[in-house]
């Protein structure tokens, strides 16, 4: 039997190497995002002719979604291995611009203040050390009144020791890519600081009804997996020091 040896790699380059079986790995946690996240964003209301930014979008799991609803979407990544993914799930798709970027090292390109008018930032929470930074931009990126869903690895799992990890097509190899060990609170405090309203704090267990659903979610039964947070440009107040 062969032995599979962890070993930990850059988070760029982690991305890098696993675009190309992402969609292909029976990973719980993105399973349970992509279960939550539509119902969540539809409530929202109507996307039809809004510009919409989907800041990490990975291979465009989340971006197919939006290019269906909204009048522009402009995806955003900073792994070309995950963007050359998202380009070949949404060939030919008209209203999808790509962008490569780091989202812990704001502005983002040549972006202007309030060109958005709904945001989306999944699954990436975890990998970003200055959250404030990536809220700060987030806020100047959405229209007053413009509206951000985030999602995240819950906070528990990541003080448990748990992070984003893949295994090699032979087996032997488990890259680990590490997570920064945020708190809820720490998500919340980002959010508001920056200029948005809280809208929406959920946090989704492992039920035995979602486990049932997601049947590789089972092993984390009973623990809390996601984090997902919505919440508005409040304009109603002065923006944090530095901002407009």
């Amino acid at each position: 039997m062969t032995e599979t040896m962890r070993r930990p790699i850059s988070t760029l380059s982690g991305y890098d190497l696993w675009a190309s079986t992402y969609d292909a790995t029976d990973n719980p946690i993105v399973a349970v995002d992509g279960h939550i996240l539509p119902s969540l964003m539809g409530a929202l209301g109507s996307w039809a002719r809004l510009c919409v930014l989907d800041a990490g979008c990975g291979t465009g799991r989340h971006t197919a979604w939006l290019a269906q609803q909204a009048g522009r979407v402009l995806a955003m990544d900073f792994s070309e291995g995950m963007l050359a993914q998202a380009r070949k799930r949404l060939a030919g798709v008209s209203n999808v611009e790509f962008h490569q970027q780091d989202l812990s090292s704001p502005p983002f390109g040549e972006l202007a203040d309030g060109c958005i008018d709904r945001a989306l930032c999944a699954l990436v929470g975890e990998h970003i050390s200055d959250l404030a930074a990536l809220f700060g931009e987030l806020r100047r990126l959405l229209r007053p009144g413009g509206w951000l869903v985030f999602s995240v690895y819950h906070p528990f799992l990541a003080l448990m020791g748990k992070q984003a990890n893949f295994t090699s097509p032979d087996g032997t190899v488990q890259y680990r890519l590490g997570a920064e060990l945020h708190l809820v609170s720490d998500y919340v405090n980002a959010l508001r600081g920056a200029g948005l309203a809280l809208h929406e704090l959920r946090e989704v267990v492992a039920t035995p009804a979602l486990c049932e659903q997601i049947p590789a979610l089972d092993k984390l039964r009973g623990q809390p997996v996601l984090l997902v947070l919505s919440g508005r440009r409040d304009d109603s107040e002065s923006p944090p020091h530095g901002q407009k």
